[in-house]
């Protein structure tokens, strides 16, 4: 017979997020890729105004374009180039400090719940156990981030067990853990199921 389907001790979690097992925001930087492909075109469009490729088939065109060509390709790469170490850099200080043990652990109930509106333009927080905590959907992290809003479990009362790094007053989750008795609405995906 499971113990699923029984009452549990507030010492039985379910994970709902690690970062371990989420992986990086890696759509931020790919984003700028999409940018280089167009300073990509355009550079070569130029070149072959001036006949440097093959011969000219365009009319030529004024400096300038040249100019704004050659800006706009640097800048895609030195913004997609800092974008991906951003992200990929912060993954990665966030799993070494989870994986030594530098993540500090924090459990009891979600108190001061300030919800996200759906349309953004503030963030979620709330506080356990005097650890503040707050974050939003649209700034990019390698911890926890899905506001209510958007589908994510937190609410006023929940009982949670967080690993965390950073300050008392500013905390990153690093892993988000529910209690077995409290139901996470919404599921974190529908083919889970803890009953028995």
């Amino acid at each position: 017979m499971s113990t699923l389907g029984k009452a549990v001790s507030a010492d039985c979690y379910r994970t709902y997020f690690d970062v371990a097992t989420h992986g990086p925001a890696w759509w931020f930087p790919a984003t700028g890729l999409a940018f280089i492909a167009i300073g990509v075109v355009m550079f070569v469009l130029v070149r072959a105004s001036a006949g440097r490729f093959f011969p000219p088939i365009f009319i030529r065109v004024p400096r300038y374009y040249r100019i704004f060509t050659i800006v706009w390709l640097g800048f895609s790469i030195v913004w997609t180039t800092l974008a991906s170490a951003g992200v990929f850099g912060d993954y990665v200080m966030t799993r070494l400090d989870e994986r030594q043990g530098n993540a500090a652990v924090v459990e009891g109930p979600v108190e001061d719940f300030h919800p996200m509106p759906a349309s953004g333009h503030d963030l979620e927080s709330f506080t356990v156990s005097g650890v503040h905590f707050a974050y939003s959907d649209y700034v990019v992290t390698a911890g926890f981030n899905q506001t209510s809003s958007h589908g994510g479990p937190i609410r006023e009362g929940l009982l949670v067990r967080i690993s965390y790094r950073g300050s008392l007053s500013d905390a990153e989750i690093v892993k988000l853990e529910i209690a077995c008795s409290q139901p996470i609405l919404p599921l974190p995906s529908p083919a889970v199921s803890f009953a028995s």
